[in-house]
């Protein structure tokens, strides 16, 4: 609306004062050379979240407008914001530029451009010949993905799979009416109520003889760089050269060994626990027995790629190696009890299977995928990952978890990881840090079980899908086996010896991690241009809807 328009221009408008008055102050020898250096690169997002947020709605002209109001006013503040500001209450300013940003907090999150509504995935998924599934026009609602074509798995079976019915991710339209409003309202009473808390409360300080957050945050960052970039290549040669022929291999043997290759069966395919529920009912559509359907369901986001090589470094090769046999076991455990509960979803007409294409384009749309879709999928929610476990490490003193039994830790985070979407890649770094901090192998392992595989989505997926029993007993399965494997890790291991974060921290960064790190961040940057800031929030934001 107008009026929400004039609210936001004012708020850039005074934000933008207040930044060039910052660059006129005078530094009278007390370094304010890097305060003018942190408002000059801070434009730089501020001017493509803008960019991004005004041109589909107001068209070049607007944004353009936009961008020269804001420079204006910083020429107006550089000239005469020092004496306007004197007469001006400094609280006051803040509480009203915390007003316009949270009344606007709603936009950021769920009001997406009309143009990219309408992208279509153009899904072929070429790599993985499952049964014909073609995986046309993935409407992914919300990605923002501009022309990717997902060269990564032909399904074999089931009719090309719109998302649009199970995967809603472009869907989130403007609110509009009292909805907005409300919205407005809300966002804007958070944005004050933070402003005062955060004005109200002395200077987060870490705990004696911790790390602060950014030491946290930069040193998990460069131990994970290199692993994730291998990851993301390896990710996108995978989806390249694998070529599994047909599903009748799936459907030999016992539900023992059916359950086995469905473990197998996702093993290579870098799917969150998101997107892996549209593929798992394609599948099962497609005639893949339920036993190796349900495995696939549980151990394919758990053991991603990316998942397995960031905890090499992060978690050390026990815990690696406990987090990939009890996936194994805790998927073998799902699928023998739930197919009870599970029948036989009617077939999908099939679809015709596409010719693969030669090595070179292969290798290209392969490559494509793990260094561009899967990044950004995936690397919000390390970034998501490694900034909570940056503000662990300071605030959360060891003693309080060191104090709890290990026969209280490990149903107590098995139960909090199993109604809530966690990335498990994301969840490593988070994990790492809780380790450090005195929680048992055990406990760390049911949580990175539970986190992955189970969550409200997937419950009402399954309840849609095979009823309300189905969905409870994959629930209660699910966690009572991260439970029971859990405390066999805590027998198994003892006392773990977790990743020496203060020592790693002090050490020099090996070089190979700054390479990597910088290049991950090239990674995210294209990511950013690639899908705007509201595309990278919605990778975290849309895992919360159901499907």
């Amino acid at each position: 609306s107008l009026a929400v328009l004039a609210l936001a221009l004012a708020g850039l408008a005074v934000h933008a004062f207040t930044d060039g008055a910052a660059l006129a102050l005078d530094d009278h020898g007390h370094g304010h050379t890097r305060l003018i250096v942190g408002v000059i690169l801070h434009r730089l997002p501020l001017g493509m979240f803008l960019w991004f947020a005004v041109r589909p709605t107001r068209g070049v002209g607007g944004a353009l407008g936009i961008v020269a109001l804001i420079a204006a006013a910083t020429a107006a503040g550089q000239g005469v914001g020092h004496a306007v500001l004197a007469e001006a209450s400094e609280h006051a300013l803040a509480l009203f530029e915390a007003l316009v940003a949270g009344s606007l907090l709603h936009v950021v999150l769920h009001h997406g451009a009309p143009e990219a509504g309408d992208h279509d995935h153009g899904h072929h998924h070429h790599g993985h010949d499952h049964h014909g599934h073609d995986h046309h026009g993935h409407d992914h609602h919300g990605h923002d993905h501009h022309g990717h074509d997902h060269h990564g798995h032909d399904h074999h079976g089931p009719d090309h799979h719109d998302h649009h019915d199970h995967h809603d991710h472009h869907g989130h339209e403007a609110p509009t009416g009292r909805l907005a409003y409300w919205g407005g309202a809300v966002g804007a009473l958070a944005g004050v109520g933070l402003l005062w808390a955060l004005s109200h409360v002395h200077q987060l300080n870490p705990e004696v003889g911790e790390l602060d957050a950014a030491s946290t945050f930069v040193t998990l960052a460069l131990e994970s760089a290199p692993a994730l970039i291998l990851a993301f290549v390896g990710a996108g040669l995978l989806q390249a050269f694998l070529d599994p022929a047909g599903m009748g291999w799936l459907q030999r043997g016992g539900p023992l060994g059916q359950a086995g290759k469905g473990i197998a069966f996702g093993l290579p395919l870098p799917v969150c626990s998101c997107g892996v529920l549209p593929l798992y009912e394609s599948l099962s559509r497609s005639g893949m027995p339920a036993a190796a359907a349900l495995a696939f369901l549980v151990a394919t986001p758990e053991l991603g790629l990316d998942a397995i090589l960031i905890s090499l470094p992060l978690l050390g090769q026990e815990m690696t190696v406990a987090r990939l046999v009890a996936a194994a076991i805790t998927a073998l455990a799902a699928a023998l009890v739930v197919r009870h509960f599970v029948a036989p979803l009617p077939p999908a007409a099939a679809a015709t299977s596409a010719a693969r294409p030669p090595v070179s384009e292969r290798l290209r749309q392969g490559l494509a995928f793990g260094l561009g879709e899967l990044v950004d999928h995936t690397l919000p929610w390390v970034l998501v990952g490694l900034a909570v476990a940056a503000l662990v490490e300071p605030t959360l003193d060891g003693r309080w978890l060191g104090s709890l039994s290990g026969w209280v830790q490990v149903p107590l985070f098995a139960l909090a990881g199993a109604p809530v979407y966690v990335c498990a890649s994301g969840a490593t770094p988070f994990v790492a840090v809780l380790l450090h901090k005195g929680i048992s192998p055990g406990a760390a392992i049911a949580f990175l079980l539970t986190g992955p595989a189970t969550n409200a989505t997937t419950f009402g997926v399954l309840g849609r899908l095979h009823g309300r029993k189905a969905a409870v007993a994959f629930a209660v399965t699910v966690t009572l086996a991260a439970t029971g494997l859990g405390y066999l890790t805590n027998a198994a291991i003892g006392d773990h010896a977790p990743m020496p974060l203060h020592d790693v921290a002090d050490a020099a960064a090996d070089p190979l991690q700054v390479i990597s790190l910088a290049a991950l961040a090239a990674l995210f940057l294209a990511s950013l241009m690639r899908q705007g800031p509201r595309g990278v929030i919605r990778q975290i934001t849309a895992a919360v809807h159901t499907h």
